[in-house]
């Protein structure tokens, strides 16, 4: 994709999809997903000390890409209290960015010279500020390499391939292992993947009923009630929390 040099702005433009205001649903659904991650952190032990050196390439990127980066990451940071000191804070840079974000689906050839004006003043300053508030998260992160990542920036130096939401694991139930036991192992290790979540319960999916283990590619399920019938789905845990879910099994708990 072509990207366009100051001298260029006036006389040519890469034609590229609108960029659009993330819904609430879509909102929701990244502070769900980032607290889940959070979530998951506080059943580790505590993480070594890493420096932390964000990369963003903004400076890569045309007006419309910039505002679909930014807006995924706004919510992801605001999601997790450790950053809520963060400096410039997410509600300035949400205010810069629903100034930027009209202009920035504007065409060159359609706009006056005020219009032009701004837009350059405003891509400096969501750029400028949004850059000062991940260094800032990054500071307030003291070294915890996991806390940071729930922000989806990527690290300097380091593999990007990993900060994406893994694909779900295949996995067999063994009941063999005894009364009350359910062996849970994955067919085929989930690259990028440090850890494995379990779910099981009675029925569909419940919050409220299901419970969970963490583990290695082999979690032992024991105490689980005798004759009973239950489900399991299993995900993959990498840099940025809990990967895609598998699709439910189903087995009876061996009562000999």
């Amino acid at each position: 994709m072509k990207i366009l040099k100051e001298s260029e702005l006036d006389t040519e433009e890469v034609v590229l999809p609108l960029s659009v205001r993330l819904s609430k649903i879509e909102l929701a659904r990244i502070a769900k997903e980032t607290k889940s991650g959070l979530s998951f952190l506080a059943t580790l032990p505590p993480a070594p000390y890493s420096i932390i050196r964000p990369s963003m390439g903004l400076q890569k990127m045309s007006r419309k890409e910039l505002c679909s980066y930014i807006a995924d990451k706004l919510p992801r940071i605001s999601a997790v209290p450790a950053f809520a000191s963060c400096c410039p804070s997410i509600s300035v840079v949400q205010d810069i960015y629903d100034v930027f974000l009209p202009l920035a689906n504007m065409e060159i050839g359609n706009m006056n010279n005020m219009q032009k004006t701004n837009m350059r003043i405003y891509e400096k300053q969501i750029g400028d500020n949004f850059t000062a508030a991940i260094k800032s998260c990054a500071s307030l992160s003291n070294g915890n390499l996991s806390l940071f990542v729930l922000t989806g920036i990527a690290q300097k130096g380091k593999s990007t391939r990993n900060n994406s939401k893994l694909a779900a694991p295949t996995f067999k139930l063994d009941t063999k292992r005894g009364p009350e036991t359910v062996f849970c192992r994955v067919t085929a290790l989930i690259k990028f993947a440090t850890h494995y979540i379990v779910y099981y319960g009675e029925g569909e999916y419940d919050k409220a009923t299901w419970n969970y283990k963490v583990g290695s590619s082999r979690i032992l399920l024991e105490d689980l009630p005798k004759g009973v019938r239950l489900n399991f789905i299993m995900a993959a845990i990498g840099s940025i929390g809990e990967g895609f879910w598998s699709e439910p099994q189903t087995t009876t708990v061996p009562s000999t």
